[in-house]
């Protein structure tokens, strides 16, 4: 196989740079080794994406630097090479993909990525991507084509680069304004990530967005000014024996970066990003003189993998994504063996049959039956996405047909039409005299609570806002509408001082147990708050909240949260009932969603003199004879849960029969109070 790449178009170019290619290889293989485990031993492996930005940035402007200095240069020419370079591999993945994602998919998921699928054609899929909760949200890592948001930001990226490179060159020819300008917005970039992921505390749209990635691409763009311009200082610089060592460390930093950062390391892109452009930087600069230490970037087994690069990277993240989506999870040795293997024999037959063969294709020969076939293939593409979202996914496939009461049930708060936000419940006509307040967890019950009260000719005030904590100067920093909350936050409590009402408050106390650091955000400076001081702040503002108040308060804790969804798992296995009783149980670790936060709530209650109580919703899912294992079905196996943590309608009924004694009990005791 090595052999063959010796006598490709590229290869045997006598300006190839066979040291870019084997860093192409080991950033390939980061990203490979991440998405298989996110937590295992290249957790950080994402910073190969990094990697390939400041390649692109560093060849792209090499290209335009010399053909426009030679007078050589058509933006329309290198358009359409970039095109012909990367869409006929992608379009032959996205048609596959979607081809298998008719066969496994349920209707919710396939319509996902039908919308993936159709930005990744469009080359907008980063920003599509930036409108979920984030890289690692359930809906995202279960799409096909979330891996293409770094291909949308390369794309944007060549449209927008020759424009710049041709003024600055042409109208003001001097190299003192390239280099000002490259400096700029290399400040400029930095600047809105640190903008977008802290400020805004908004670290999807910071690791998403092209104006926060565009400084990689830039950085390896100022090397080649650097090299074209500054040759005698760069030969000084790239002597045998610097480049040996500047090769060594930086390659030990990027592997080091790679296995001990994770997705939790503060908001990516960051300063330790800038360092790891770098380090790239040094690579590419150094690697070419180091006789020994450069032999790890352009040894055969390395050039080959950095040759298949492209393909490795359009192929591995759907594979993954089928795979876990078959089988719910990668696991064992042999498994991952497996679909390494498998990851490169495709690799190789989409490089030899596609992306290699039709990388020169001229796209604008209509004449040209290969180019009449690429068109329809765009069109299938882009139709077939279209149609996937206006039939709804084909939900009429045998396959995943189920019941009408059955769906019902299994439907989420936000499909039933429960809004978010400040609202009155209950029987209207009466003044409320009592407040339910919480987040996404007490939106769940707004329409059960509503039943309760019209029974008894009662009403309250309802606060509820996703990700809201109604707990002063805490507030989850992965949702956007922060404004709203704090507003929210500010009438709940001028409410509860000036009524004095009972208190129903019903809140996700664990929110770090999915999100681990960096999760929230203190309201008036503005800045991350660590697990320790999240939990302090929180136990404080519990204590103040029950000190203030001198009505009585019931508190829920929260039901277990999972990082699958279990309606998805039953539309696929609903005939399968030895799987589904296997599946009611699932491990769980009880003891951190507790020490999250239901210890909290327990060490606040012990150190009040007053009589607070307490629904236990943990317990109706937890208490069975498996230690850690919690229900995600009920009795009958149908889902408790409409996605990774929300009850579904029968999940909401199957609390509610347990609990609504103790709460009928709670308001009726109140009522009779005033």
């Amino acid at each position: 196989m090595l052999n063959f790449f010796k006598n490709t178009e590229k290869t045997q170019k006598q300006s190839y740079f066979p040291e870019l290619d084997g860093l192409r290889g080991i950033a390939v293989l980061f990203v490979l080794m991440f998405h298989l485990n996110e937590t295992g031993f290249m957790k950080g492996g994402f910073i190969g994406v990094d990697m390939f930005f400041v390649i692109s940035g560093f060849i792209m402007t090499k290209i335009l630097y010399l053909s426009i200095e030679h007078h050589q240069f058509s933006y329309r020419a290198f358009i359409v090479a970039r095109v012909a370079r990367l869409y006929p591999a992608l379009i032959c993945v996205l048609i596959v993909s979607l081809v298998v994602g008719y066969f496994i998919y349920t209707p919710d998921y396939y319509i996902n990525s039908a919308k993936s699928g159709f930005s990744a054609l469009l080359s907008y899929s980063n920003w599509f991507f930036a409108k979920g909760i984030g890289y690692w949200d359930l809906e995202q890592i279960t799409d096909p084509f979330l891996h293409t948001w770094s291909l949308g930001i390369e794309l944007q990226f060549y449209l927008v680069w020759p424009v710049i490179m041709l003024f600055f060159i042409r109208v003001l020819p001097q190299n003192f304004w390239l280099i000002l300008v490259f400096l700029l917005i290399i400040l400029a970039s930095i600047g809105l990530s640190y903008f977008f992921g802290t400020m805004q505390n908004n670290a999807t749209l910071a690791f998403f967005s092209t104006f926060s990635r565009i400084f990689e691409f830039t950085i390896g763009g100022l090397l080649v000014i650097y090299q074209q311009n500054f040759s005698k200082i760069n030969q000084r610089m790239t002597t045998t024996i610097i480049s040996e060592i500047i090769i060594i460390v930086a390659l030990c930093f990027l592997v080091f970066s790679a296995m001990y950062f994770d997705k939790n390391t503060l908001t990516y892109p960051n300063w330790i990003s800038v360092l790891i452009v770098i380090a790239t930087v040094f690579c590419i600069n150094n690697a070419a003189q180091a006789r020994y230490s450069g032999w790890i970037l352009r040894n055969k087994i390395m050039l080959g993998i950095g040759l298949l690069s492209y393909s490795i990277y359009l192929v591995h993240w759907p594979l993954i994504v089928f795979v876990r989506y078959i089988f719910n999870d990668i696991d064992g040795a042999v498994m991952y063996s497996g679909i390494i293997a498998i990851i490169l024999l495709l690799s190789l037959l989409l490089y030899i049959g596609v992306e290699n063969r039709y990388r020169r294709l001229k796209i604008l020969d209509v004449q040209s039956s290969i180019v009449s076939l690429w068109y329809l293939s765009i069109f299938i593409v882009l139709i077939s996405t279209q149609y996937i979202i206006y039939v709804k996914g084909f939900p009429n496939r045998a396959k995943f047909q189920m019941p009408q009461e059955i769906e019902a049930l299994l439907r989420g708060y936000a499909e039933i039409g429960i809004p978010s936000g400040y609202t009155v419940i209950g029987d209207t006509t009466q003044e409320p005299t009592f407040i339910v307040a919480g987040d996404s967890y007490a939106r769940q019950y707004m329409q059960s609570f509503d039943v309760l009260l019209k029974n008894k000719n009662l009403s309250a005030y309802f606060f509820n806002r996703p990700a809201c904590s109604y707990i002063q100067d805490i507030k989850a920093a992965w949702r956007y509408d922060v404004k709203e909350c704090i507003k929210e936050q500010e009438n709940f409590y001028q409410l509860i001082q000036e009524k004095q009402l009972p208190i129903i408050y019903i809140q996700r106390f664990g929110h770090f147990l999915p999100f681990k650091q960096k999760s929230f955000i203190d309201n008036e400076s503005q800045l991350y708050l660590s697990e320790i001081a999240y939990l302090t702040r929180y136990e404080e503002n519990l204590k103040m909240l029950l000190n203030d108040v001198s009505s009585n308060i019931i508190i829920f804790n929260a039901q277990p949260d999972y990082y699958f969804d279990a309606r998805d798992i039953f539309r696929r296995n609903m005939y399968d009932k030895e799987y589904l009783k296997r599946f009611t149980y699932h491990p769980y670790n009880v003891a951190m969603q507790n020490a999250l936060g239901n210890n909290l709530l327990d060490r606040v209650l012990s150190q009040t003199n007053r009589v607070v109580e307490y629904v236990d919703i943990l317990g109706i899912f937890c208490n069975s004879d498996a230690v850690n294992q919690c229900r995600v079905l009920d009795e009958q196996q149908i889902p408790l849960y409409s996605d990774g943590s929300h009850l579904s309608v029968n999940g909401i009924n199957y609390v509610w029969q347990k609990i609504e004694p103790q709460l009928s009990n709670f308001i009726d005791k109140n009522t009779n109070r005033h």
